[in-house]
């Protein structure tokens, strides 16, 4: 028969609480910050990289979006990662993903703005890629 004393009660209750608490943290960015990842959307390859806390892909700063603030959850050996880029129009490209060892995976919502009475429009895209 096993048999806890009082103290190994509020020792187990604090191993458990941070093993539930350890796996996922949240950082507000700069934890991928020198990565830059080869990705494939639609066929097409285009590179993405963190820099200085900011994300960028190549294909999409030809069309005039700028680099945006990322921000990082790490959950194990998983870095979620969200972004959003902006052009001069005001439009938008909001990425989620993950980053996995040299794995990088996700989608991104782009919108656009409509004419006169058509609204904006949103397209969706998933990629995957890997470190450059």
């Amino acid at each position: 028969m096993i048999r806890f004393t009082r103290a190994g009660k509020y020792t187990t209750f604090f191993f458990v609480l941070f093993c539930f608490l350890q796996p996922i943290t949240s950082h507000s960015s700069g934890i991928l910050d020198g990565m830059v990842f080869t990705i494939s959307i639609n066929e097409v390859e285009s590179d993405v990289s963190f820099n200085d806390g900011t994300f960028q892909s190549s294909f999409w700063k030809h069309d005039g979006y700028r680099e945006g603030k990322y921000t990082t959850t790490v959950n194990g050996v998983e870095i979620y990662f969200e972004a959003n880029l902006v052009n001069d129009e005001n439009e938008n490209i909001q990425w989620q993903g993950v980053v996995s060892g040299d794995n990088i995976t996700g989608k991104y919502y782009r919108t656009e703005k409509g004419w006169f009475v058509f609204g904006d429009t949103t397209r969706r895209a998933t990629f995957q890629g890997e470190l450059k």
